[in-house]
């Protein structure tokens, strides 16, 4: 399913030379187009939280370290580039960018703002948390909320003649990702209704 969802979005990227949130900040209503990328940005931070809470936990775990001065720790080395994804901060930097219609590029001042502003605010999350493991749940609620905004979007988006012109997805395209993007939607809304009831 996933490689049906990122061959759409590169679909859309390869027509339209935008991201997922600049084709949303030019083709959607600005209200519309601010909340997905607000949720986004959620998702970002939830993502990143994730990443350094479970770091965090690890070495907590492994030294007897306080979680929150295992989360520092972590993030501090997740900067100096010991830890080799960053996923979460370029996605945040590119999410920002695209809220002001611009590429992600790290030497602009947005962009970077935008990858510093989700790990500062993930960091911030986890001085607040008192149970790590509960934090760990909650970041993937945000997930899995903010996962079905986003495929509905980049399905509409390449499905838009006006957006993607001749390229457009086809009625079997759409069809196939409205398949998915339901199955997403399920597949979450039972994780949400497992967890929180």
């Amino acid at each position: 399913m996933l490689v049906f969802l990122q061959h759409n979005v590169a679909h859309l990227g390869i027509v339209t030379g935008l991201c997922l949130a600049e084709a949303a900040t030019t083709h959607l209503p600005l209200f519309l187009s601010r909340f997905l990328l607000f949720t986004a940005v959620a998702a970002s931070i939830a993502t990143a939280l994730a990443e350094i809470l479970g770091g965090a936990l690890a070495i907590s775990i492994l030294t007897g370290m306080l979680v929150v001065l295992a989360a520092l720790l972590f993030t501090v080395a997740f900067f100096a580039g010991i830890v080799s994804t960053t996923t979460a901060g370029m996605a945040g930097g590119t999410i920002y960018a695209g809220i002001l219609g611009e590429a992600y590029n790290i030497k602009d001042y947005h962009s970077w703002h935008g990858v510093a502003l989700t790990y500062v605010l993930a960091v911030g999350v986890i001085c607040f948390i008192t149970d790590p493991f509960k934090g760990l749940v909650y970041s993937q609620i945000v997930l899995s909320v903010q996962l079905p905004l986003t495929v509905f979007t980049q399905i509409y988006l390449t499905s838009a003649p006006k957006v993607m012109g001749a390229y457009a997805n086809t009625k079997l395209q759409r069809t196939i990702l409205g398949l998915i993007a339901l199955i997403v939607t399920i597949l979450n809304g039972l994780l949400l209704i497992d967890v929180l009831f």
